[in-house]
């Protein structure tokens, strides 16, 4: 009997991932633990190995699909299985047929508001009522982009009153010039008129980097700098006396264990530092999270402590 493939549950509050590579084909011989594709969520970006050995018998959901964790997206089974005749054959994702509306259904409408939890604390903080929002996700289903443009879109709205309109003027004929002609050989798209250089697409890492810092900055928590002297003497000896411990199992004692275990207990001492705006009040989180960026070879990940 075949072995389904499913969507793991990445982290904490992760439902769904996108398939963004598949790293073995249909009719291909893999072994248990074998990288097989590579998935992508909110929180992380990873390879999923494969779960037994085996052929490769049918991949269910393509690259670039979102699907919810427990979601069957391939079979893996003995050579045997295969269709005989031809290649294995390579099952496009089915759509589920669309049910008639009944008085009191509720099925779709729970898929389309169970969202991810970033997606639900920006829906808190902006009081957005989600079911207001377009989703283009899954089912219909509001991903953090949908929500952030239509946060955008309704607070540009709401500063910007519409200005009266202009009576139109006499339409003149301007010439255009004629565009070049698309070429295949271009991968990337061209600078702006008066910039050298070219344009190179983002990575889906680099677009959620960027994404995170801006809502960071702009909408999460103001930025501020405060520079204080500190007396790191206890710290460098302690450091020093432990090192060579640590680095026979094999850590790198770093100081940035130690500013983490300050700011903790710094947090602990101090909740108001703990804590963020709301319409009620200010809540105080019971909880210290701290998360450290951490470099890797093609981006930036934050595990959070």
């Amino acid at each position: 009997m075949p072995t389904e493939v499913v969507m793991p549950e990445l982290g904490e509050g992760v439902i769904e991932g996108e398939i963004t590579r598949w790293l073995k084909q249909p009719g291909e011989t893999i072994n248990k633990d074998d990288a097989l594709l590579e998935v992508a969520t909110d929180k992380v970006d990873t390879e999923i190995p494969a779960p037994a050995s085996g052929t490769l018998l049918e991949i269910l959901v393509p690259e670039g699909e979102t699907v919810d964790v427990g979601t069957v997206i391939a079979r893996i089974g003995q050579e045997e299985a295969v269709p005989a005749g031809g290649a294995p054959v390579q099952v496009e994702p089915q759509s589920a047929p669309a049910a008639a509306p009944q008085a009191g259904s509720t099925n779709g409408d729970d898929r389309r508001t169970r969202v991810s939890p970033v997606v639900a604390r920006i829906a808190a903080e902006h009081n957005v009522d989600i079911t207001r929002i377009e989703g283009t996700g899954r089912y219909g289903r509001v991903t953090k982009k949908d929500i952030l443009a239509y946060v955008q879109q309704r607070d540009t709205s709401a500063a910007v009153p519409a200005a009266p309109r202009a009576p139109e003027a006499p339409r003149t004929p301007v010439a255009q010039p004629r565009p070049a002609a698309p070429t295949d050989h271009q991968h990337s798209a061209p600078p702006p008129a008066g910039q050298p250089g070219e344009i190179v697409p983002l990575s889906r890492m680099r677009r959620l980097i960027a994404e995170h810092m801006v809502e960071s900055k702009l909408k999460t928590a103001p930025h501020v700098t405060t520079v204080f002297e500190a007396d790191l003497t206890a710290v460098v000896a302690h450091r020093a006396a432990n090192k060579a411990d640590f680095a026979a199992r094999g850590v790198n004692l770093t100081f940035t264990a130690y500013f983490m275990a300050a700011a903790a207990e710094a947090l602990r001492e101090h909740p108001m530092v703990n804590s963020r705006w709301t319409d009620e009040g200010v809540l105080l989180h019971r909880d210290v999270h701290i998360g450290m960026a951490t470099a890797i070879d093609d981006g930036l990940i934050v595990p959070v402590v």
